[in-house]
């Protein structure tokens, strides 16, 4: 096949970064090339964000997002629904995050044309189109997609019993870069470069560090793990855990971290672009409440040869063997928590063997190379279908 134009439909997308758009951005990069060319449509969050701009070489487009909710939302989605129609020709796929009101849009935008839509399901869509006002319209239209992709035969299972038709789910894992092997003097540099680029993040060589990536949006999650770190900071003076991330929450969290006296222990330096500073000079990656194959960044943390410590559930289980890529714990409970941290401190050689067999585990599972590879031939088999038919 030609020159294969892949187009990617996302609501957020750099600087305002998640799971899902970190997973995008490194589909995106991976896919980039001589083969596919690919370019992101996704919001301007803002009244001064340009409309286009260059992120990894690749060309972002951004259309006006007014305050969400009610009639603003409608008025975004016809503003993306416009865009697709104008620009049509200009893509052979397109690639959308979330069975949600982008699907919506796009889907009907282009019913009527040959262009392929594949849709990227998150963890919580179906339960999102289960309570939203109009979330059985988005059903509806998203059981048109030419493809869903999920990320784990969990996710797969879900669709299926709300009713989306097997043959066309497809899983295919996130891919994450895996990086070199870690290293005392690389830990020492990502440190050094932190503390240059945020005076917040100064810590020496012997000063534990823990790391959790996460959207801030839901407070009642991380306040066991606040609560765990003020335990944590009391056996180990000047331990510090950086919070990793943006979110609707964040003041409300900030107070939380601030009423617990905790304000010179924990850290809250916002979102970051790249990670690859943050996950090499952190000794262990905390998940919190999340799923870790549901999220690149957890993955990333994993690839850069972190040890996890994440919520004992069924998704975890399968990619997080307890006390072998990390610890499997009840992320509410503050002593099983404390208990996960102070074991990881207390014996480096474990951790050590932990980072290893974690590293080794998503190079095997999820390298970003792989990820990227079929997708490409799940494209591809798309849009040769869909000219065939013609």
């Amino acid at each position: 096949m030609s020159l294969l134009r892949l187009l990617i439909v996302t609501p957020r997308y750099w600087p305002l970064a998640d799971k899902i758009e970190r997973g995008l951005a490194t589909l995106a990069e991976s896919l980039h090339g001589p083969a596919i060319r690919a370019t992101i449509l996704t919001a301007a969050w803002g009244p001064d964000w340009p409309c286009q701009v260059i992120h990894r070489e690749i060309p972002v487009h951004r259309v006006p997002h007014p305050p969400q909710g009610g009639w603003y939302t409608l008025r975004f989605l016809r503003r993306v629904a416009r865009w697709l129609r104008d620009h049509r020709g200009e893509f052979d796929v397109v690639y959308v995050a979330n069975l949600r009101n982008e699907a919506y849009a796009t889907i009907g935008a282009l019913q009527r044309d040959q262009v392929p839509v594949v849709v990227r399901a998150g963890e919580h869509d179906v339960a999102w189109q289960q309570q939203a006002r109009f979330g059985r319209r988005v059903h509806i239209r998203c059981q048109r997609a030419d493809a869903i992709v999920v990320n784990t035969a969990q996710s797969a299972q879900t669709l299926v019993e709300a009713g989306y038709e097997p043959q066309r789910i497809h899983e295919i894992p996130w891919g994450v870069p895996v990086a070199p092997q870690r290293s005392s003097a690389a830990r020492i540099e990502a440190r050094k470069a932190l503390a240059a680029a945020n005076h917040d993040l100064a810590a020496d060589d012997v000063t534990p560090v823990a790391i959790c990536v996460t959207r801030l949006d839901n407070c009642s999650a991380l306040r066991p793990l606040v609560a765990t770190w003020k335990i944590i900071a009391a056996r180990w003076p000047g331990a510090k855990l950086w919070l990793i991330g943006d979110g609707p929450h964040r003041h409300d969290i900030y107070d939380v971290v601030v009423e617990r006296g905790m304000h010179r222990d924990i850290f809250m330096p916002g979102s970051f672009d790249e990670l690859e500073d943050v996950f090499q000079a952190a000794d262990l990656c905390i998940a919190a409440d999340q799923s870790v194959a549901e999220s690149p960044a957890l993955l990333q943390a994993m690839a850069s040869g972190l040890p996890i410590i994440a919520n004992d559930t069924d998704v975890n289980r399968d990619l997080v063997n307890d006390n072998v890529q990390g610890l499997l714990v009840q992320s509410q409970d503050v002593a099983a928590l404390t208990s996960a941290i102070s074991k990881l401190l207390e014996t480096p050689h474990l951790s050590a063997r932990m980072s290893a067999a974690a590293r080794l585990l998503v190079s095997e599972r999820h390298a970003s190379a792989a990820s990227a590879a079929s997708h490409l031939s799940l494209f591809e088999q798309l849009v040769t279908d869909r000219r065939n038919s013609v």
